[in-house]
């Protein structure tokens, strides 16, 4: 192990840091097949997980009737799963036949029915899980419709209001104008009545006709 003394670095899960003596700079490389890393670390807490490898050791699936299932990476662990040709079944029922070897262990029977009711379980699990996914998609979905639906409901109600004010304001704009005209014209008929009622002979015209007259008289 190199101890050296520089600001710790941040290790990314599935690395682990090794010391370049040349370039004196600290380097992340893989975890080695046999151990992972989940979670990020910072470099100088490396010396708690040893010299030459990753922090957590994989499994092995060396149970009694265990069978590897995935090899893992270098951020997540080996699964196993039960050996079914030899009437080994999971000890704990689970949504997956995969499981983690320390999360679950295989038990040997001696009849094929305890297989087959587990097959059936297992079965039915997977069918309520599709089958609340399905209820969540249509809940889901039916909510995305009540919106839209709100929202063409409020556009059209928005828009009948505006045709509605408009058309109001359209009638109200022709019965003033209406009522413009109809004051103009008694404004026109009363003036002409007052003109004709107030119409008289000129004075001018009465007193030559009476000079007139008189003079005849005396003649």
């Amino acid at each position: 192990m190199i101890e050296c003394c520089m600001w710790p670095l941040n290790i990314s899960k599935g690395h682990r840091p090794r010391y370049n003596l040349r370039k004196n700079v600290i380097q992340e490389i893989p975890c080695e097949e046999e151990y992972f890393m989940p979670y990020d670390y910072q470099s100088n807490s490396y010396h708690d997980n040893g010299p030459s490898h990753c922090k957590i050791q994989k499994g092995s699936c060396m149970g009694d009737g265990m069978k590897m299932c995935s090899i893992g990476s270098t951020t997540t662990d080996i699964t196993c799963y039960c050996d079914h040709t030899q009437n080994y079944v999971p000890r704990l029922l689970s949504t997956s036949p995969c499981f983690l070897q320390f999360e679950n262990e295989c038990m040997v029977t001696s009849s094929c029915n305890v297989i087959i009711e587990y097959n059936k379980s297992q079965v039915k699990r997977d069918s309520n899980l599709s089958n609340e996914r399905l209820l969540l998609i249509i809940y889901i979905l039916s909510a995305i419709l009540a919106v839209l639906l709100s929202c063409i409901i409020v556009y059209f109600v928005r828009n009948t209001l505006a045709k509605k004010d408009q058309t109001t304001n359209v009638l109200r704009s022709h019965r003033i104008q209406h009522i413009g005209e109809n004051q103009e014209s008694q404004y026109v008929d009363m003036h002409a009545n007052l003109e004709r009622n107030n119409k008289c002979i000129p004075v001018t015209s009465i007193g030559a006709q009476n000079i007139s007259a008189g003079i005849m008289f005396e003649m």
